[in-house]
């Protein structure tokens, strides 16, 4: 009785592992576009306490890639729903802009979130990290920079 009961609960824990894994990209919540001639550090720098609020608010990390087109800037923040990830289609930008291949994410301030780049943000090119009052910039491991502090 014993096997069976741990089988199963060894099942279902693993069917719901690969649900996770094959979860598709991050839920669309809003969308932001840059005021004309807005550099992209001033653009993520204006519109990081919009979504770190929203971070805060429903303690899970937001996430998205940076569109460009002209000399506009847009993003689709979106959610995977947890605190711990946020799945980022780097295609996924707002219409008539183009990937940029520059990611954003905030973190929460929950006792176990990262507040800083992880692994998996350094295996991207770019990217951008909000957290607190807190935006900071990575070019890979070696080119991490503040962008603001609020």
């Amino acid at each position: 009785m014993r096997a069976v009961l741990f089988t199963t609960v060894l099942a279902l824990a693993a069917a719901a592992a690969a649900a996770a894994a094959a979860a598709g990209p991050a839920a669309v919540v809003y969308e932001e576009t840059s005021l004309p001639g807005e550099a992209m550090d001033q653009f993520v720098a204006r519109i990081s306490p919009r979504a770190v609020a929203a971070t805060e608010h429903d303690r899970v990390m937001h996430c998205g890639v940076i569109g460009h087109a002209g000399d506009r800037y847009s993003i689709r923040i979106g959610t995977s729903g947890t605190w711990q990830s946020c799945r980022i289609d780097l295609t996924n930008t707002v219409d008539g802009f183009a990937s940029t291949g520059v990611t954003f994410r905030t973190a929460t301030s929950d006792q176990d979130s990262k507040q800083g780049f992880t692994d998996t943000d350094f295996k991207r090119p770019r990217g951008y990290i909000a957290y607190g009052d807190v935006v900071r910039y990575q070019e890979g491991r070696t080119k991490d920079k503040p962008v603001s502090t609020r």
